[in-house]
């Protein structure tokens, strides 16, 4: 029998300090993917044909979170045109 999950069961305080550890991984793995782009060249400039359009649907339910929080923090208007470019 498969448990139900709802996200809004999950403890304010519990979720919160998950995000903060989130925050500090994703942090640290940004500098070393930077590390290693600068190392080869990579650079990110807007291609049109590589990572920068591209699409992912399968994020965690955890980093949806993030990324649900992340955009939150931003204007209605800056939201807007966010969730915009996210579906062109």
């Amino acid at each position: 029998m498969a448990a139900s999950f709802r996200i809004d069961q999950i403890e304010t305080p519990v979720l919160d300090d998950f995000i903060q550890q989130l925050k500090r991984i994703y942090a640290s793995m940004d500098d070393a993917y930077d590390r290693a782009a600068q190392q080869y060249g990579f650079a990110c400039d807007g291609c049109r044909d590589n990572c920068c359009r591209t699409r992912f649907y399968h994020h965690t339910l955890i980093e949806y979170l993030y990324l649900k929080e992340g955009l939150m923090t931003l204007s209605v208007d800056l939201q807007d045109q966010v969730k915009l470019r996210a579906i062109t």
